[in-house]
């Protein structure tokens, strides 16, 4: 069985799932918009800001918690950047839980190489 052949298969499925649909559609109807663009862009910058920030183990300042707040509820307003949101959520979910099952045999190996190495 080759993986890169089932690699495809994958981004086929992927392509194919009414989630991945659901997503292309509802980011296509936004990019119509510039106002709706913008928001979603300025919320996915702070977003990414802020995870960076936990990551470093750093402080997220109150101007940036209360940027935040704002347009997460601005975004929660507007009924569809609100159901891309919950379309984003949903393939989110789909990739992790197929990342997890390409993880497993990945994971026997190293699994296997820790206690190899901690009984010398």
């Amino acid at each position: 069985m080759n993986p890169y052949v089932q690699a495809q298969r994958l981004v086929e499925s992927l392509r194919e799932c009414e989630e991945y649909k659901d997503l292309l559609q509802l980011q296509r109807e936004i990019e119509k918009s510039e106002e709706l663009r913008e928001i979603l862009e300025n919320y996915q910058e702070i977003q990414e800001e802020i995870h960076v920030l936990q990551s470093m183990n750093q402080a997220i300042s109150d101007e940036m918690e209360e940027e935040m707040k704002r347009l997460t509820n601005l975004l929660e307003s507007i009924p569809i950047l609100q159901a891309y949101m919950e379309a984003e959520r949903k393939m989110c979910i789909i990739i992790q839980d197929i990342q997890d099952m390409i993880m497993v045999p990945i994971n026997e190996i190293f699994d296997g190489l820790d206690r190899k190495y901690n009984q010398m």
